[in-house]
């Protein structure tokens, strides 16, 4: 939370993004790569430091953004239209 409470400081707004499937491209090892597999990309608020009345109220709205985007993006993962997604973000020829 270092870095958010930094940004709050330096008045900096923080973009927040979650990423689900990286798991399936880099293994908890990190001693291999699979190409090729799908990974969910969920784009959040821009949040402005402006509008918190401190760095820890700026670090948790920060972090809550982060998991709701994470929730949306494993549904979107396990989600019957999975393929829908991806047309709609990579069309197939």
């Amino acid at each position: 939370m270092g870095a958010v409470k930094a940004c709050w400081e330096k008045g900096v707004r923080v973009g927040t993004f979650a990423f689900h499937g990286t798991r399936y491209v880099f293994p908890p090892t990190m001693d291999r790569y699979h190409g090729h597999q799908r990974v969910a990309i969920v784009v959040g608020e821009t949040l402005d430091p402006a509008h918190f009345p401190d760095a820890d109220a700026f670090a948790r709205a920060a972090w809550d953004e982060v998991r709701k985007r994470f929730d949306q993006a494993r549904e979107m993962r396990r989600s019957p239209d999975w393929e829908s997604y991806d047309r709609a973000i990579r069309p197939r020829p």
